[in-house]
């Protein structure tokens, strides 16, 4: 499909280009998961799986069932169709004096979405080291401290074009949100986050971030750390504003354990 597309693009003889995810997006108004979802490919689907079924419950030969149980990655239907490497010519509608199909504004939401963001790597204090029976733990009634690596928390931008059109997103890291996973409440606070020292003592964080267990828990509780991120966009003919707030997010289960000796 590629091959041909290039082939139709070099008789055109327009040197304008743009990938299969944009065409999807502008001129069939469908996602590729949407495009993944059609018959057609429910019907490959479904012949992937006959043809398992079939080894595996009908024929004999047990070393054609486990190479077909070896190989069951490689008949996947989403790894057939790498959608970002097809590339066909950029079409502009008739009768518009050649206004490229895509704006600026639908660009910048496909480079968003092409954005690869860091996750939050997650220190505590206590230090998240420390470990009960397998497990890392605080202490109740402590302030727990939490924060990031500082290479995990910087801008990221992205640019998409397609013929004279482009745009550019950059995602900026405006803070982190905490999920305790005790049913307590989120904390937001700005910034990657600090380290504990002896200074802080067990005061409530005022540079830094924390949170205050309040009960022991016989089980690990599962936290989860987020980075947040504002994302704006510039583009062709000087457009430009704000998309959506990003989040990625690391999860990091704790036991909260009844103080004994504290090891920060």
């Amino acid at each position: 499909m590629k091959l041909k597309f290039e082939e139709q693009q070099a008789k055109s003889g327009d040197s304008a280009r743009i990938d299969f995810v944009n065409y999807l997006s502008v001129k069939e108004k469908m996602t590729p998961e949407l495009f993944r979802a059609q018959p057609g490919f429910r019907m490959l689907a479904g012949l992937q799986a006959l043809v398992h079924q079939r080894a595996k419950d009908e024929w004999d030969d047990d070393d054609l069932r486990a190479w077909f149980a070896a190989h069951r990655e490689r008949w996947r239907q989403t790894e057939g169709v790498k959608l970002s490497l097809i590339a066909i010519p950029f079409q502009r509608e008739p009768g518009q004096g050649g206004t490229p199909v895509v704006t600026a504004e639908q660009l910048a939401r496909e480079a968003r979405d092409r954005l690869v963001l860091s996750r939050p790597v997650v220190h505590r204090s206590p230090v998240e080291t420390n470990d009960y029976q397998g497990e890392p733990f605080t202490w109740v009634n402590l302030w727990t401290w939490f924060w990031t690596d500082a290479g995990t928390y910087q801008p990221l931008t992205q640019t998409v074009s397609a013929g004279p059109v482009s745009a550019t997103v950059v995602a900026t890291p405006v803070g982190l949100l905490f999920d305790p996973g005790d049913g307590g409440d989120a904390v937001r606070c700005p910034g990657p986050g600090r380290p504990w020292t002896d200074a802080d003592s067990n005061a409530a964080p005022v540079s830094g971030c924390g949170y205050q267990y309040r009960h022991v828990s016989d089980l690990a509780v599962t936290s989860r750390l987020g980075i947040l991120w504002r994302v704006t966009w510039t583009g062709t003919g000087g457009t430009g504003g704000t998309l959506p707030t990003m989040e990625t997010i690391t999860d990091a289960p704790l036991r909260v354990l009844q103080v004994q000796v504290v090891n920060r």
